[in-house]
């Protein structure tokens, strides 16, 4: 999963996006490489675990039912993920 969205500064703010023509839109910006107003998010790969024999992600306690529908955003060029 891919996800575009718009920037947050680190005051909290939002930059808005308020494209004036079709080349402005979000995913036109992002397919030229012109990302500085805006969040690149992908989902999280899950890692096999060999004692359940299936792949799995930590949700850290926030997951309580499994379900293939349960996922993470990460935004790669965070090295905290």
């Amino acid at each position: 999963m891919h996800v575009l969205l718009p920037k947050i500064e680190e005051d909290g703010s939002v930059i808005g996006w308020k494209p004036m023509n079709d080349e402005e839109h979000m995913l036109n910006q992002f397919k030229k490489g012109n990302m500085n107003k805006m969040t690149y998010l992908i989902n999280k790969v899950p890692t096999w675990n060999n004692a359940v024999n299936s792949y799995m992600l930590n949700f850290h306690g926030r997951v309580t039912v499994t379900s293939i529908k349960n996922f993470q955003l990460i935004n790669i060029n965070n090295s905290q993920f």
